[in-house]
């Protein structure tokens, strides 16, 4: 997915809802945003067909509050049935479209679930940063920098190719890929000290390098991840300060 993507996007301007066959599955969203990137991990990896309405999420259209005053992204729709949140939607396309993406054993399934958490509570870090324009470059990449500390410390006790396995990535895999594949664009956008791509996060911190090395490597990842340009162009659009 390259920076064309950004073309079909609505935002506060766009006059009214696109026309698509909403008999299909239709997904809500914009590409560089994690929660949505979950969902189309899954998508990609059941081979789902759907529609994709992009949403800017700075300067969203009013049918689209309309249709969901909440206003977050990923949203779901599908013939009179509507979903919102990730992991919501990600859980409902894997019981509705077999075989499942969770380990088949009951207990390794909830310890997915832990993993999920574990691993994506430090790595809001990055989007916070981003975020918030009262902490200097200093302070942002000092965070970052014990943010990569914290993985390393989870990924080094994992032990395996991937978050439950050797063979391929699962569900706990796909939740928390969209989160750690942008540590590197954001880490490269603030130009952290040793962070700029993901041969520096082997040098760095290596159980955390390795795991993302091996993500890299699979197909449908390669498929639904936008390029590092991708998410530097919105960075620089969104978050850029201002000058007169």
């Amino acid at each position: 997915m390259g920076l064309e993507v950004f073309a079909d996007y609505h935002d506060k301007d766009s006059t009214g809802h696109p026309s698509v066959d909403m008999s299909n599955l239709t997904i809500y969203g914009s590409i560089i945003c994690p929660f949505v990137r979950r969902v189309l991990l899954v998508l990609a990896e059941k081979k789902i067909p759907y529609n994709f309405i992009g949403i800017d999420l700075i300067n969203k259209p009013q049918w689209y509050l309309d249709m969901y005053p909440a206003g977050k992204v990923p949203y779901l729709k599908q013939g009179d049935k509507t979903l919102p949140e990730s992991l919501v939607i990600a859980n409902y396309l894997d019981s509705i479209y077999p075989p499942t993406l969770h380990p088949v054993d009951p207990y390794e399934k909830a310890k997915g679930s832990l993993l999920i958490d574990e691993i994506t509570s430090p790595l809001f870090t990055p989007i916070r940063c981003l975020k918030d324009s009262s902490l200097s470059i200093e302070e942002k990449n000092k965070s970052i920098t014990e943010m990569f500390t914290k993985l390393e410390s989870i990924f080094s006790n994992i032990g395996t190719k991937f978050l439950q396995g050797n063979e391929k990535p699962l569900f706990s895999d796909y939740m928390v890929w969209p989160f750690l594949e942008m540590t590197i664009p954001i880490s490269s956008w603030f130009s952290h000290p040793t962070i700029n791509g993901v041969d520096s996060v082997c040098s760095a911190y290596p159980s955390t390098g390795s795991y993302m090395k091996n993500m890299m490597q699979d197909a449908i990842v390669q498929k639904v991840s936008p390029s590092y340009d991708t998410f530097t162009a919105y960075y620089d659009k969104y978050y850029r300060p201002k000058t007169d």
